[in-house]
């Protein structure tokens, strides 16, 4: 099964929720770093984090600012994790 999602990378498309995983990931990341206090102004301030502070810091790491390799790269994260 696992290579089996990897091998379908290019087919995935986005759930409904992932737009908002991802700010949940970024605020907390932001937060974390010191950088901004978004986090403490947003209704899901209270959601846990902890595998979307994973996932952020796997794109910062690897650098990708295109929102294309963004939410592939999450996928695959997610798939194998």
């Amino acid at each position: 099964m696992l290579l089996v999602g990897v091998y379908i990378v290019g087919d995935y498309g986005l759930a409904h929720d992932q737009r908002t995983q991802y700010r949940i990931g970024h605020y907390t990341v932001d937060y974390v770093l010191g950088e901004r206090k978004n986090l403490l102004r947003n209704d899901f301030r209270y959601y846990g984090a902890a595998f979307e502070l994973f996932l952020q810091t796997g794109e910062r790491l690897l650098g990708l600012t295109d929102e294309h390799y963004v939410y592939l790269s999450r996928y695959v994260l997610s798939h194998c994790f």
